[in-house]
Formats: C-alpha cells, sequence, structure tokens
C-alpha cells in the first residue's frame, strides 16, 4: 500500500517498501525498532542519496513465531 508519510508506519508490525526509478529496498517488520532507521537503512540498500525523496510503501505482516 503506498503511503504518503512514515507517520503511518510501526516497524514493529509493518514492512517498508522505498523506491526511486527501478532503484529499490524493503525492510521486513521487526527488523526496525524506529521508522527513520527504517527509512534510511532502506534507502543505503537500495542505493538511493539519503536526501533523495523515495516512493513509500508499506506492508503488515503477520508474525508466525516470536523471538
Amino acid at each position: 500500500m503506498a503511503i504518503p508519510s512514515l507517520e503511518q508506519v510501526d516497524p514493529t508490525r509493518m514492512g517498508l517498501f522505498v523506491r526511486v526509478g527501478t532503484r529499490g529496498a524493503v525492510l521486513l517488520p521487526g527488523e526496525a525498532l524506529t521508522t527513520e532507521w527504517q527509512l534510511s537503512t532502506a534507502k543505503k540498500l537500495a542505493g538511493i542519496p539519503a536526501d533523495q525523496p523515495v516512493e513509500l510503501f508499506c506492508g503488515e505482516a503477520e508474525l508466525l513465531h516470536e523471538f
């Protein structure tokens, strides 16, 4: 689902997908404790400069097992 801002993302329950053109990356739910870290890490993985605006998408996941 496309989202306008990170305010709608709970990184403990929701994965984040960032995209600019053909570059993109996903962080799964639970990989981050803050949305800021989730966004910066996804940009880094995709090779997107930190200051470049990106399209944001999120998806909620059902946890089958908690660690």
